[in-house]
C-alpha cells in the first residue's frame, strides 16, 4: 500500500528493470531492522527518491605518524558530548560546521582547544580564550602534533572534522551512478538521473539553506514524473550538466565541490521553480539567509540567539544577539 509508510526498515538493494515497452520498473529488496527473524522482501516501484544524505561516511585523513598517537583520535561523526574532553588538550582538523561547532563547544570544559585549518583569514570573530586558530597539522607524535609551521602542540584528543563522502551502498552498478571525488553523475540539476529519469537524489548539494531547497527539488522531480514538466533528451541534460560542471571549474572551485552552490543556490532554486512551474521560495529568504550569515561572521558565540519573525510572504523580522541578551 503506496499510502502507508513503512519504517524500521533498510534497504539493501534497488535495481532497474528495462521492460519489453521500454518501461523502468524499480525492483527494491527490503530487510526489517528490528525483527531479525524476518527475511528479506520484494518490492517494485515506478519510482525512486533516494534521501539518505551526506553525512553518514565520514572522510578520515591519515597523517603521517597517526597510529604512535597515544591519545583519543576520532572523528565528528562520533562526537557527542563536550564533557568527556574536560581537562583536556584537544585538536579539532577542519574549520568547517562541525569544526567550528564542536571547538565552540567544547571550550568550556577542555584545557585547550585547537582550530587548526587552511584558511587564510580563518573566523574573525571574537572566540573563547581558550580556543586558538593554528595551521594545519603535518604529523603526529605520540602525546603531540607538528603543524605544517613547525610549531608542536601537546595533544590528549584528535577530532577530524573533516567532511563526508557521498555513498550509496544499495544501488546495484546497473543504476549506472558513479560517485568520484564527491562528484555524483549523471544528475540533471543535481537530482535526476538523466539516463533513468524515474530516479531522483534529493539533498545533495552543500553549503546550502536545506530544506527550502529539499521541497524545491521534489517539486521539480514529481513534475518530471506527473508529466507536467517536459525534460530535455538524454543528451541536452547531460550536456547542461558538463557545462555546468565547468562553469564552477572556471571559477576556481575544485571537482569534489562540484554540488556546491553557496551563493547560487537562491538562481538554482528558481530555475527549478520556472523549469517545474511551482511558485519561486520566498524573497525573503535569501535576505534571512545573509543576514544570519553577517551576524555569525561578527558574533560566532551569539549568532544562534537571534529570532526571526515571519511577518508576510517576503518580509520578516530580525533581531540580533544584543537585543535578545
Amino acid at each position: 500500500d503506496c499510502s502507508v509508510a513503512q519504517f524500521n526498515t533498510q534497504v539493501e538493494l534497488v535495481e532497474p528493470e528495462i521492460t519489453q515497452s521500454d518501461r523502468t520498473i524499480w525492483h527494491l529488496r527490503t530487510r526489517n531492522v528490528t525483527d531479525p527473524t524476518c527475511g528479506l522482501e520484494d518490492h517494485q516501484f515506478d519510482c525512486v527518491m533516494v534521501c539518505n544524505g551526506h553525512y553518514a561516511e565520514p572522510v578520515v585523513p591519515f597523517l603521517p605518524g597517526q597510529s604512535q598517537f597515544k591519545g583519543l583520535i576520532m572523528h565528528s561523526h562520533n562526537y557527542r558530548h563536550p564533557e568527556m574532553f574536560t581537562d583536556m588538550n584537544v585538536l579539532c582538523l577542519g574549520a568547517g560546521p562541525s569544526g567550528v561547532d564542536i571547538s565552540i563547544e567544547m571550550a568550556p570544559f577542555a584545557k585547550q582547544v585547537y582550530l587548526s585549518h587552511k584558511k587564510k583569514k580563518g573566523l574573525q570573530a571574537p572566540l573563547p580564550t581558550n580556543l586558538r586558530q593554528t595551521a594545519t597539522v603535518a604529523s603526529l607524535k605520540p602525546d603531540s602534533a607538528v603543524l605544517t609551521t613547525g610549531e608542536e602542540l601537546l595533544l590528549d584528543a584528535f577530532i577530524a572534522c573533516t567532511g563526508y563522502l557521498y555513498t550509496f551502498p544499495f544501488l546495484a552498478p546497473s543504476c549506472h551512478v558513479n560517485v568520484e571525488d564527491n562528484r555524483v553523475t549523471p544528475l540533471y540539476k543535481h537530482t535526476l538521473h538523466t539516463e533513468y529519469t524515474s530516479l531522483a537524489f534529493i539533498g545533495l548539494c552543500s553549503s546550502i539553506l536545506p530544506f527550502p531547497q529539499f521541497d524545491c527539488q521534489i517539486r521539480f522531480c514529481l513534475a518530471a514524473w506527473d508529466g507536467s514538466m517536459e525534460l530535455p533528451t538524454q543528451s541536452e541534460m547531460d550536456a547542461d550538466t558538463d557545462c555546468d560542471y565547468k562553469a564552477k571549474l572556471a571559477t576556481g572551485e575544485p571537482h569534489r565541490h562540484a554540488h556546491k552552490l553557496a551563493g547560487r543556490q537562491w538562481e538554482y532554486n528558481d530555475e527549478l521553480a520556472s523549469l517545474a512551474g511551482f511558485p519561486p521560495l520566498p524573497r525573503s529568504l535569501p535576505q534571512i539567509f545573509d543576514s544570519i550569515h553577517d551576524v555569525k561572521a561578527e558574533n560566532i558565540l551569539g549568532y544562534k540567539h537571534m529570532k526571526v519573525e515571519i511577518t508576510g510572504p517576503d518580509t520578516y523580522v530580525l533581531r540580533k544577539f544584543h537585543e535578545l541578551i
